[in-house]
């Protein structure tokens, strides 16, 4: 189990008092610990298989194709890669002409996931601020295909929704840190969450303020099905 910081602590213990109810599943709900984010690719028998962090034998047996454009796809808040699954059958049968590797970043077990619902108010703070140790983790696997020599990093697509739209925002901040000013190459943000973000966005985040994070990005706000509004930014 994860040690949670002072003020989570303090923030818990305090809304339980006052509630009237026990934030004790909390832990169980939300972890902190960075290598609970998790990396699968697609197979051929359409399920997913995992592809373990610094781990050359993982990397060795899956079909992840050396050279070839590879997606990132990140979920948002509260939701999860379903393994077993037809997770992103849409978007493989989009791209099916141009075969990518399709990864799908499971960081499911630090955005959460509710048992009592009056823990989401301080689930969503904290799914927030674990962006930061996911985003370094995602980054960190990057470098390591790379250290391997399997990614091409001209050929990178990054695909975030909602929260993990943010979460794809901080990716291109901290590639960029990590690789000597070097930019990704695309960055795709649906419905980018704004609470926490708006009206003063954070460092990193997917804003018309950060636009230096890649060097196309494309923010797209999609309501019941409908295009509302799409940013584009070339550089």
């Amino acid at each position: 189990m994860d040690s949670f910081p002072g003020w989570i602590v303090f923030v818990s213990f305090t809304f339980s008092v006052f509630s009237g109810c026990s934030n004790l599943l909390l832990p169980f709900e939300i972890s902190l610990n960075p290598n609970e984010v998790k990396f699968y690719i697609r197979n051929s028998q359409s399920g997913l298989e995992e592809i373990r962090y610094m781990d050359s034998n993982s990397l060795n047996s899956s079909p992840y194709r050396r050279g070839e454009l590879t997606v990132f796809l990140i979920h948002g808040f509260l939701t999860r890669v379903n393994i077993t699954g037809n997770s992103g059958s849409f978007i493989k049968n989009k791209m099916s002409s141009m075969n990518p590797n399709i990864i799908f970043v499971d960081w499911s077990a630090l955005s959460g996931r509710v048992i009592s619902p009056l823990d989401l108010p301080l689930l969503y703070v904290i799914a927030k601020n674990n962006i930061e140790t996911a985003a370094k983790r995602a980054v960190n696997f990057i470098q390591w295909l790379n250290y391997e020599g399997v990614i091409d990093l001209d050929r990178i697509h990054v695909i975030g929704v909602s929260l993990g739209a943010q979460f794809a925002g901080r990716i291109g901040s901290d590639f960029q840190l990590g690789m000597g000013g070097r930019k990704l190459p695309r960055i795709t943000g649906l419905d980018p969450a704004g609470p926490l973000f708006y009206p003063s966005p954070k460092s990193g985040s997917l804003t018309k303020a950060t636009p230096t994070l890649s060097t196309f990005i494309t923010r797209m706000l999609v309501c019941s099905g409908q295009t509302g509004w799409m940013d584009m930014w070339i550089f």
